[in-house]
């Protein structure tokens, strides 16, 4: 599988709209988005929560893995808001050629 950002940009916009549960504070998510396979859907979020920006926890479920998820992180905020700039589809071409070095500079370079 390779990484989707404008998948990972729907998942966290689903993420931060979502209400939480009033039984276990978890979010429910719709994890159908339109033209994704909930395969890579469910696979994108495990890569969230492992990278940080998705506070939660990967569950084994039936037949597949789910999620108990919390909430976006400050990181994960900070992501939102980078795939969210009228210029991300530019950032999104420079990255498929410079790979994870320049988005993790990207991410981190100062705010103005």
């Amino acid at each position: 599988m390779k990484r989707d950002f404008d998948l990972i940009r729907k998942i966290l916009q689903e993420i931060e709209s979502a209400t939480p549960s009033p039984e276990n504070n978890t979010l429910t998510i719709n994890k159908i988005i339109d033209g994704y396979d909930l395969g890579d859907v469910n696979e994108h979020i495990g890569l969230l929560i492992n990278e940080g920006f998705v506070k939660g926890k990967s569950v084994p479920g039936y037949q597949r893995e789910d999620a108990a998820i919390l909430g976006l992180t400050w990181s994960g905020h900070d992501l939102l808001n980078a795939l969210n700039k009228k210029d991300w589809k530019k950032v999104e071409s420079i990255l498929k050629v410079a790979g994870s070095i320049i988005w993790q500079l990207y991410l981190h370079w100062p705010k103005t």
